[in-house]
């Protein structure tokens, strides 16, 4: 489930960032229907925007606020963070999310594989 709601907030959080199409200096052609498909996958990101830019604190949230019916409730998060005397009813909490470049650990496993 964790790696699920990273993998969706990491999908989201591209939304943040200004589009744009080409990157300076690049003469890369794109067709219509590689800009379209650019664009969809934009807009699905936007409509799926997480309300934390930090994956942490995007975890943190869930953990705390996620109803049995798979619900995002910002009422009962409310309710966790303000009861009265917290510490008697959670304690620190700590999240440390770790993020592994795939295509870096690829290179490493074809040149051990040699």
């Amino acid at each position: 489930r964790v790696v699920q709601l990273i993998f969706n907030h990491q999908k989201g959080i591209q939304s943040f960032d200004r589009f744009v199409l080409h990157k300076s200096g690049s003469t890369t052609t794109l067709k219509l229907k590689e800009i379209n498909e650019l664009l969809l996958a934009r807009h699905q990101a936007i409509k799926n925007q997480p309300m934390d830019q930090n994956s942490a604190t995007h975890l943190i949230r869930q953990a705390l606020a996620y109803t049995s019916k798979g619900q995002f409730d910002s009422k009962l998060l409310s309710d966790v963070l303000t009861f009265p005397n917290p510490r008697s009813i959670r304690d620190d909490i700590t999240i440390t999310v770790v993020y592994f470049d795939q295509d870096y650990i690829d290179q490493i496993q074809r040149k051990e594989s040699k």
